[in-house]
């Protein structure tokens, strides 16, 4: 990060602070220590190397094809780690317009110096934006991939309305550029709200974007890197800002691993433009900045320590957010891993008081009732329980139809009553279809339930029809036939 701010604004100091507070800041933890999100540092790899390769391009006298030709495989490569570098193109055309100054002059004290006035190439809009025409391809390539392949993720029908998506992506705005001045409460998943957005909340953060946006049009001739800056910020967040939703979070941290650069350089070139005329300038400015570092350093070990493992992430993200029904079930499932049955149920019930209507907390309610017995007794779950768990299965499908783990545990739980031909009836031949391709869930179910299946013969048809959807050789197969033959005589 320093080398490209360096190669692109010839100024150090600047340079260095926007590269360290990109470093500490602890918005970046989530981006670092999730190993999902390894895609985030691997594409900002290709991001940075990206904006040194195109300074190397821009600021000659002449253009350079293997410096564009780099720039546009580094492009490639970081589409290929996470297609929200499709805003990359319009980036760089902000960077023509500071701190390259391809467009026109800028009486800023904040210009970089490593090249005159007459030295550098100086080009129309038009001419910019054709230049950068094979990058707008891949970005729209990029596009079309991303929507087909997340067709099923991508379906407005089950998104809120179009007016509460936008509404959300204006209070998003505003509230990361206020996490990245107070970074405090920060949080793994912050939950959709249900119901209505606030409409004061959306007006005030309209009118902030709005003022703060103004105000740096009408200072770009003489602050320009207010407005290439600013609009970094707003650019690179649109395919995260929830327009178009993705999940059930109402915003992430890690959507502001690039984006948020653009703030970091408006406030190192606006900090050194504002001292610029100080007699102690550098002094206040080293100070300030060792200060800013100090506390983001702080913040990112304590928010890092929140990650040590997964009970303690999803605590911290119900004590610093609200009706996070996803939270308290992730917390569920965290403890029905690790044998703590009752906390378990708590945690789902929580769950449930925020959002009745979510199929997989009542999937880990209902199998933490049946385990929570049976591990406190030492014997089989006794038929109160396992009775209760049935109707949180059922309601678990009745919202999901397709939920399989629902399904798997209602087959358990009714062949654990005895019900066998009901079982058969109602849910074991789809249940069964579901899992022809799982063999060891099969498999596993049918060793458990040997002495209930005796009593059908119907099973025998059921469990020949799957096993001839699975290959010849599967080694499973043939072991397995041969005793559904002898259970079902």
């Amino acid at each position: 990060m320093f080398l490209a701010l360096r190669e692109l604004t010839g100024n150090l100091w600047p340079s260095v602070f926007v590269a360290a507070v990109f470093a500490v800041h602890p918005l970046r933890v989530e981006s670092v220590a999730w190993v999902s999100e390894r895609k985030d540092v691997l594409s900002g790899v290709f991001f940075v190397l990206i904006l040194w390769a195109y300074a190397r391009y821009a600021r000659g006298n002449a253009p350079s094809s293997f410096w564009y030709i780099t720039v546009v495989v580094l492009f490639a490569l970081g589409l290929m780690c996470k297609p929200t570098l499709v805003t990359v193109p319009f980036v760089l055309l902000l960077l023509d317009y500071w701190p390259l100054g391809r467009t026109q002059r800028s009486s800023s004290r904040a210009r970089p110096n490593m090249a005159s006035q007459e030295q550098q190439r100086r080009d129309t809009w038009p001419r910019l934006v054709v230049d950068k025409l094979p990058l707008f391809v891949l970005s729209a390539a990029s596009c079309v991939a991303t929507l087909l392949a997340q067709k099923q993720a991508l379906d407005l029908s089950l998104k809120p309305p179009l007016e509460e998506r936008v509404g959300n992506a204006l209070i998003s705005y505003a509230v990361y550029v206020g996490q990245m001045i107070w970074p405090a409460r920060l949080a793994v998943l912050y939950p959709y709200p249900e119901g209505n957005l606030k409409v004061p909340q959306v007006v005030l953060a309209l009118l902030l974007l709005l003022i703060i946006s103004t105000v740096f049009f009408l200072w770009r001739r003489r602050y320009p890197f207010l407005l290439t800056g600013w609009l970094w910020y707003l650019g690179m967040l649109v395919p995260m800002i929830g327009i178009i939703q993705v999940g059930s979070q109402v915003r992430a941290d890690r959507y502001t691993y690039l984006p948020q650069i653009g703030l970091y350089i408006l406030v190192a070139w606006g900090a050194t433009e504002l001292f610029y005329q100080w007699r102690r300038s550098r002094e206040v400015l080293a100070v300030t900045a060792l200060l800013i570092l100090t506390v983001l350093t702080t913040r990112s070990y304590l928010q890092t320590s929140y990650w040590r493992d997964t009970e303690t992430l999803w605590k911290h993200t119900i004590a610093t957010t609200s009706n996070n029904y996803i939270a308290h079930n992730n917390l569920a499932q965290t403890l029905l891993q690790s044998g703590r049955f009752a906390e378990a149920i708590a945690e789902s019930e929580e769950a449930l008081k925020v959002k009745p209507d979510f199929p997989a907390a009542h999937n880990n309610l209902g199998l933490a009732l049946v385990q929570n017995q049976q591990y406190a007794n030492g014997a089989p779950p006794q038929n109160g329980a396992v009775d209760e768990a049935i109707s949180h299965y059922r309601r678990a499908l009745q919202i999901k139809p397709d939920f399989k783990p629902a399904r798997t545990n209602l087959g358990n739980a009714l062949l654990q009553k005895g019900q066998v031909d009901e079982a058969i009836a109602q849910r074991f031949s789809k249940w069964i279809l579901i899992l022809r391709k799982q063999s060891s869930t099969s498999e596993t179910l049918f060793c458990k339930n040997e002495s209930s299946m005796k009593r059908s013969r119907t099973i025998k048809t059921l469990w020949r029809s799957t096993l001839t959807m699975r290959r010849p050789d599967s080694t499973w197969a043939t072991p397995l036939s041969a005793r559904v033959n002898m259970v079902t005589r």
